[in-house]
């Protein structure tokens, strides 16, 4: 994965059976209004992941006081105890670079 923004990299401690992305902003307020911010998830050795969930959460920006909507999609692949994820959030300008990552897990 080539990385675009802010990432995360985790080691899974239990079994899973699928991964939700979300996104978190952090107080700023300069955040353009209109901001587009997409997250994928990847499965695997660093260089070597493999893609479980392209641009599974989708957020717009649409006012200057950080007035915002999200849809999150569930990415349901089973994930290994010890498997190493990485996350990477990408947006629409380069100036808002305050984007966080969550990942949730669902445990069988």
């Amino acid at each position: 994965m080539v990385t675009r923004g802010p990432k995360i990299v985790a080691s899974t401690a239990n079994d899973y059976g699928g991964v939700m992305a979300s996104p978190l902003f952090n107080v700023d307020t300069s955040l353009t209004t209109g901001l587009h911010t997409t997250i994928d998830v990847g499965l695997g050795a660093s260089g070597q992941e493999k893609v479980i969930g392209e641009n599974l959460t989708q957020q717009f920006m649409w006012s200057s006081a950080e007035q915002k909507d999200a849809v999150c999609f569930p990415s349901f692949v089973g994930i290994k105890a010890g498997s190493r994820l990485a996350a990477r959030a990408s947006g629409s300008t380069t100036a808002d670079g305050t984007n966080s990552i969550i990942l949730y897990g669902f445990k069988h």
